[in-house]
């Protein structure tokens, strides 16, 4: 298990290098509702690699542990959310709800879902070979 908190970090490092991408390229042209719902498209291949070269130095073994990991990622993720937006922006819950309602064209569902589903899609049977 600290294995999987530490590599949270990692993915934290990459979500925070995709909001900067964001704010230095397309979130300059697009306004800030589409450029946040576009970012989860590179913040699905920056995470994803970071998962992929992850199974493969630390192999999980199976694929219930992965699954382990994954879901143990997605409530890192939003707890860490819910604290950036709730404690330290000081916002209404609600603005946190907002980003899941999926049926109004939010994405971040879908990038809570990758984080769950990646590594065990990158897990093999016996675990990965380096």
């Amino acid at each position: 298990m600290p294995r999987t908190i530490m590599l949270w970090f990692a993915l934290l490092a990459g979500a925070i290098l995709n909001a900067a991408l964001r704010e230095l390229t397309y979130g300059r042209i697009l306004n800030e509702t589409l450029s946040h719902r576009l970012s989860v498209i590179p913040a699905m291949a920056i995470l994803g690699f970071i998962i992929w070269a992850a199974c493969r130095r630390w192999p999980f073994g199976t694929k219930g542990r992965a699954l382990a990991a994954g879901l143990a990622w997605m409530a890192m993720t939003e707890i860490f959310e819910v604290f950036m937006i709730v404690v330290l922006r000081e916002m209404p819950v609600g603005v946190f709800l907002d980003a899941h309602r999926i049926w109004e064209g939010e994405l971040w569902p879908l990038l809570l879902l990758w984080i769950v589903v990646a590594p065990v899609l990158f897990t093999r049977k016996g675990g990965l070979k380096a």
